[in-house]
């Protein structure tokens, strides 16, 4: 907020620290727009690793991939699928770690909030026991916000990595 003064306009009181204040914060903005990106290359990849198939979509006659999801067992086209977790994203620690997320339809991993106990059945069987205990028990680890750099790097690593799954099944990789 600010007031207008004989030679322009000037800060109220106080108003100044809170400017200097948001323009650090525009490096945040950055990097957060930057993991915005990281998350949906991201999700991309693990939805496109978990399609084991290509089917004809019979609503545009494309070939679309399709996959599983991993709680219900349901198959939905690549398109319907989701990036669900195991242990919730809001825990660094594993939030892209490739273990804890896999494709989920959107009832399991919004309406049955995950679905979590189907999913912990189905995560031992395709990664075993201890793989699933040793994400249980270093979700919590304390972890250090990612830099832009590092945001940028494993945002064209899962990039590439989408396009490496987009061929396997013979199909063009999402946008």
């Amino acid at each position: 907020m600010s007031y207008y003064g004989e030679t322009g306009p000037v800060l109220k009181k106080g108003l100044k620290k809170k400017a200097d204040k948001n323009k650090k914060a525009m490096g945040e903005v950055k990097a957060d727009k930057a993991e915005v990106t990281l998350w949906r290359r991201f999700s991309q990849y693990i939805r496109m690793r978990d399609c084991k198939i290509a089917l004809t979509n019979p609503d545009n006659e494309n070939y679309e991939p399709a996959g599983m999801c991993i709680s219900c067992g349901s198959l939905k086209f690549f398109r319907d699928l989701e990036c669900g977790h195991f242990v919730r994203r809001r825990w660094k620690a594993v939030k892209y770690d490739e273990r804890n997320n896999s494709a989920q339809c959107n009832h399991c991993n919004e309406k049955l909030n995950g679905n979590e106990a189907e999913y912990r059945k189905a995560l031992v069987l395709k990664i075993g026991e201890d793989q699933v205990k040793e994400i249980e028990d270093t979700h919590r680890d304390v972890t250090k916000k990612m830099d832009t750099a590092t945001i940028k790097g494993l945002t064209a690593y899962y990039r590439e990595r989408t396009i490496e799954e987009a061929e396997r099944l013979g199909v063009e990789p999402p946008k």
